[in-house]
């Protein structure tokens, strides 16, 4: 079975180049190097069209639908990552990671922060529409995950040192995150999620991340790529079997502390 990790580099790099042969051939990185375009971007590969015209002399059609389709039929799996702070992971053991429940949320807030009015005000406002659905109607029945640990942990710190952002938004509200702070203890939770499951969307931004990753090495091999921001989310739980491991990072950047590195 074929499964992306977006850490492994070289074996995404070496799957790419085999995908699109042989519009990416040595023609291709020859041309790419004597002229480089303006811009590498993810969102839009029409200057690495342009650069696949300039070698072979035709056009490629829609490279980045093509890419995708190809990704899409090649990869079955891929490895992702779900931040949260738990007291045990007993239950993702058992049960896996479930999608968003807002009826178990509330219950969690009235248990952890009393059944005060100010309580049942911040829950209530959770519950009001803006823009068509409320927040908690956009999150019900979705589990989140990102793409890239390192992201995840660097950038997404209040998953792990807080827990359940619908919570925190309540203890937000009334003053009381310490008490989540205090609760649990920071996992990341690695995963592999069936490509069925991923959002239509899903493949076609992978392409358009993988090449600009290639070709921005390409042009300097010694150059720190961009830290990966690639969240996602999928409509059914992920079962027990499917969770890969746990980790348990520290020094975490805190993002409502000024980016203290916490645990």
């Amino acid at each position: 079975m074929n499964v992306f990790r977006w850490s492994d580099e070289q074996e995404g790099e070496a799957t790419l180049r085999s995908l699109m042969a042989p519009l990416l051939d040595e023609q291709v990185i020859q041309a790419f190097l004597n002229q480089p375009p303006d811009m590498i971007v993810s969102d839009d590969l029409s200057w690495l069209e342009k650069v696949v015209k300039k070698a072979h002399g035709k056009k490629c059609g829609n490279l980045h639908e093509l890419l995708a389709h190809q990704l899409r039929t090649h990869y079955h799996a891929v490895v992702a990552f779900h931040g949260c702070r738990p007291i045990t992971t007993e239950s993702y053991q058992k049960q896996g990671i479930l999608p968003s429940n807002p009826e178990r949320l509330r219950n969690a807030a009235r248990e952890l922060f009393g059944n005060s009015a100010s309580v049942l005000e911040a829950i209530d406002h959770l519950a009001q529409r803006e823009f068509g659905s409320s927040y908690e109607e956009h999150n019900a029945g979705r589990c989140y995950f990102e793409l890239s640990y390192d992201h995840l942990v660097n950038s997404c710190g209040h998953y792990l040192l807080y827990g359940s952002e619908y919570l925190l938004c309540i203890a937000n509200s009334i003053g009381k995150a310490q008490i989540l702070r205090n609760r649990g203890r920071a996992v990341v939770i690695e995963c592999m999620i069936s490509s069925s499951e991923l959002p239509s969307w899903f493949f076609k931004e992978l392409a358009g991340n993988m090449v600009e990753r290639m070709f921005t090495r390409l042009l300097d091999p010694s150059c720190e790529a961009e830290e990966l921001n690639f969240g996602f989310s999928i409509k059914n739980k992920v079962p027990p079997e499917n969770i890969i491991q746990f980790h348990y990072p520290t020094k975490i950047p805190n993002p409502h502390n000024r980016m203290i590195r916490e645990d």
